[in-house]
């Protein structure tokens, strides 16, 4: 289950619902509609504890961490998923933990969900790019695939400004997160 608390005002739904004068109703996910469906897909039960080098207020980037949802694509026991979000107006570059494989010296991977307004738009925009493609509903009102960014989980984090993302750390062997 999901909260949600909007102190920005009363009228902002998860999903804006349009009736033409023709009677046609159109249905249009708001961004928390996209971070919610991907809290649910990507995000368990277990909170873990997620610090940022510098402290979060004097970097501006802030860290959650969790046990990745058991019916996550590609999940394993142990995974670890970490939800990133920059306040900054500048790039940041986030260095995650590596998995165990990659430590041993095997190749790693981690699965990039990131977060942003379409280019030209505010964050006030009502459309949100994944991985800088819009997320729409299919034609039947279902969500879309939910395609991560596959990158070598050695490689730094690149978080764009005003920018929030989740990144599946895939072969962690977190002991908090098995079964």
């Amino acid at each position: 289950m999901q909260i949600r608390q909007d102190l920005a005002g009363a009228a902002y739904g998860l999903v804006d619902v349009t009736t033409a004068d023709n009677g046609t109703t159109t249905y249009t996910p708001n961004p928390d509609y996209w971070t919610t469906a991907l809290w649910k897909a990507l995000v368990g039960p277990r909170v873990l504890t997620a610090q940022v080098a510098g402290g979060s207020e004097g970097t501006g980037v802030w860290a959650w961490a969790f046990c990745t949802a058991v019916s996550a694509a590609g999940s394993l026991p142990g995974d670890v998923t970490v939800v990133l979000t920059n306040f900054n107006n500048a790039t940041a570059m986030v260095s995650l933990p590596q998995p165990a494989a990659a430590v041993s010296g095997a190749s790693a991977t981690r699965g990039e969900y990131l977060l942003t307004p379409p280019p030209g738009a505010g964050l006030d925009s009502q459309a949100v790019n994944l991985n800088g493609a819009p997320l729409t509903l299919l034609p039947d009102l279902s969500l879309p695939a939910f395609t991560p960014a596959v990158v070598d989980a050695a490689t730094p984090v690149t978080l764009p400004p005003l920018a929030y993302g989740f990144y599946h750390l895939r072969g962690m062997r977190a002991a908090a997160c098995m079964p």
